[in-house]
C-alpha cells in the first residue's frame, strides 16, 4: 500500500483579466475572517482543499506582518501588475500534519504552527526560483491556512514590469526544484549529507594508495589488464566518456574489489546512512507512480552509489594516466641520450677525417720542399749535365710519385673500410647495452661523407701534379734560355 507524501506542491496561473486575479486583489487588505469566508473566490485550489478554519497574516519577501498601509501598498502593486497584463501564479505547499508534528513544526495540543521557520523556508524557496527564472521584478505575498485535515501555505506571484512573461506554465523540472528547495529548507540534513560525502570522498576514495605500487597482486594484475583495454588516446580516460563504456565493468570491478577488501566498514556505514535517507525521502515524497517524482526516493541511494563508483573510477584512471606519462618520459630520456651519443660518434668521425687531411697536407708540403731542393741543385749544375740530371731525377720523381699514389690509394681505401667496420662494431656494442637497433641511415651518411672526402683528396692530388708539371716546364724553359 502506497504512503501519501508528507509535502504536496501544487501550481497554477491565471491571466490578468481573470476573476480570480481581481478577487485576490480585493481581499488582500481584508481581515482574516473575511478572507477565510471568501477563500474559494480568490484561490485556485478550492477544489483541492476546503475553506480554512482560519488564516494567518499575509507576509512577503521582507515583511512578516503587514500594517494596514502596507496592505494597501501591496494591493496597489498587484493592481499595477494586472494593468500591465501580468499573469498571476498561485502556489500551494500542503503538509501532512503528522509530519509537521514529527519534525517539531506543529503542536497538536496547542494547535500552534511554527510559522517563523516555515516563512523562512517559503522565502528561500521563492527567492531561489525567481532568480533562476530571471523574474527580477516579481512580487509575491503569502499566508498560512489551517483546517482539520491539512495545513498549507498559499503564495501568489505577479510581475511589475511593462513586458511580463507570456508563458505561465512551469516545467516539471522547475516544479520539482521548487519542491526540493522548500523541503530541504525544512529538513536541515546538511550534517548528514556532509558525513555521507566525507565517507565517500575522504575515507574511501581520498585515502587509497596507488594500486600499481601496491603489494596486492590482484589489484596490479587488474590494473594492467585495464591499461591494455583502454583506448590509445588518453583524453578519453575519464569515467564519463562513452569511449570507455566497454571497460567500465572491469573498472567497476576493481573499485568493488578494493572497497570490499580495504573499506568494508566505511562502505557499511555509508549504506546505512543512505538507507535512512531513502526512508526519509519516501516519507516526504511518497510512492509516487508517475511524473517527475516517480520513484524519487529510490534514486537517491542509487545515485550516491553511482557517484562513489564514478569517483573511484576517475581516481584509478588518473593513476594510469600518470603511470603512462612517467613511462613515456623514461623512453624519451633514453632516446635523447641515444641521439646525443650518435651525434658525438659522428663528430669523432669527422675529427678523424680532418686529422687525416692535415697529415696528407703535411706530406704534400714536404714533398714540395723536396722538389724545390731538387730544382736548386739543378741550377747549380752546368747546362750540359742539367738535361741529363733533370730527366733522371724527373723519372725518379714520377716513379716515386706513382708509388706514393698507389700506396696512398690503397691505404685510404683500407682505412675507409676499417673505419666503417669500427663504427659498426661500436654502434653494435652500444645497441647491445641499451637494446637499440643500429641506425642504418646514419651509417650510410657516414660512408657517403668519407667517400666524398676521399674523392676530394684524389682530385687535389691530380691538381697538384698538374701544377708541378707546369712549374717544371716553366723552370726548364727558363734554364734553357740562360
Amino acid at each position: 500500500m502506497s504512503s501519501s507524501p508528507a509535502v504536496v506542491h501544487k501550481s497554477k496561473f491565471v491571466l490578468g483579466n481573470s476573476k480570480v486575479f481581481k478577487s485576490y486583489i480585493n481581499y488582500i487588505d481584508r481581515d482574516e475572517a473575511t478572507r477565510n469566508y471568501k477563500f474559494n473566490e480568490f484561490s485556485l485550489y478550492n477544489d483541492y482543499m476546503e475553506n480554512p478554519e482560519k488564516s494567518g497574516s499575509i507576509f512577503t519577501s521582507d515583511k512578516d506582518y503587514l500594517t494596514n498601509q502596507e496592505k494597501l501598498n501591496l494591493k496597489d502593486k498587484f493592481e499595477l501588475a494586472q494593468q500591465n497584463r501580468s499573469l498571476m501564479w498561485q502556489d500551494v505547499f500542503s503538509f501532512d500534519n503528522d509530519w509537521l508534528v514529527e519534525n517539531g513544526y506543529y503542536d497538536k495540543e496547542t494547535h500552534i504552527l511554527d510559522e517563523a521557520k516555515l516563512r523562512g523556508a517559503v522565502r528561500r524557496c521563492m527567492n531561489n526560483h525567481l532568480e533562476k527564472a530571471n523574474m527580477d521584478t516579481a512580487l509575491w505575498s503569502a499566508s498560512f491556512h489551517y483546517n482539520t485535515k491539512h495545513i498549507h501555505v498559499h503564495i501568489a506571484t505577479v510581475e511589475l514590469t511593462n513586458n511580463p512573461k507570456e508563458k505561465g506554465k512551469r516545467t516539471k523540472s522547475e516544479l520539482s526544484k521548487m519542491k526540493s528547495n522548500f523541503i530541504n529548507e525544512l529538513r536541515h540534513r546538511e550534517e548528514e549529507y556532509k558525513k555521507i560525502n566525507e565517507i565517500m570522498r575522504e575515507n574511501i576514495v581520498g585515502n587509497r594508495e596507488k594500486f600499481l605500487s601496491s603489494d596486492d597482486k590482484v589489484l596490479k594484475e587488474k590494473m594492467m589488464e585495464l591499461l591494455k583495454k583502454l583506448p590509445s588516446n588518453k583524453k578519453y580516460w575519464y569515467y564519463g566518456y562513452n569511449k570507455i563504456n566497454s571497460v567500465k565493468p572491469l573498472l567497476n570491478a576493481i573499485s568493488k574489489y578494493y572497497i570490499e577488501k580495504y573499506h568494508k566498514e566505511d562502505y557499511k556505514e555509508l549504506m546505512t546512512k543512505l538507507t535512512i535517507e531513502e526512508l526519509e525521502l519516501k516519507r516526504i515524497y511518497g510512492e509516487v507512480k508517475e511524473g517527475k517524482e516517480k520513484g524519487r526516493y529510490k534514486d537517491y541511494k542509487k545515485n550516491k552509489e553511482e557517484e562513489l563508483y564514478k569517483k573511484m573510477g576517475n581516481s584509478i584512471l588518473k593513476e594510469l594516466r600518470e603511470y603512462v606519462k612517467e613511462e613515456e618520459g623514461i623512453v624519451k630520456n633514453k632516446n635523447y641520450v641515444t641521439r646525443n651519443i650518435e651525434k658525438e660518434n659522428l663528430k669523432d668521425d669527422f675529427k678523424f677525417s680532418d686529422k687525416k687531411n692535415v697529415s696528407e697536407k703535411t706530406e704534400r708540403v714536404e714533398y714540395r720542399k723536396c722538389a724545390l731542393n731538387t730544382i736548386e741543385i739543378k741550377q747549380e749544375d752546368n747546362k750540359e749535365n742539367f738535361n741529363k740530371t733533370f730527366k733522371e731525377k724527373n723519372n725518379t720523381y714520377r716513379k716515386r710519385e706513382k708509388n706514393c699514389d698507389d700506396i696512398l690509394n690503397k691505404f685510404s681505401e683500407e682505412k675507409l673500410f676499417k673505419d666503417i667496420k669500427v663504427q659498426s662494431r661500436n654502434i653494435g656494442e652500444y645497441n647491445n647495452k641499451f637494446s637499440i637497433s643500429i641506425n642504418v641511415g646514419l651509417m650510410n651518411r657516414l660512408k657517403k661523407a668519407m667517400r666524398n672526402d676521399f674523392e676530394k683528396y684524389i682530385n687535389q692530388r691530380e691538381y697538384e701534379k698538374s701544377e708541378r708539371q707546369k712549374e717544371y716546364e716553366n723552370e726548364r724553359e727558363s734554364e734553357l734560355e740562360k
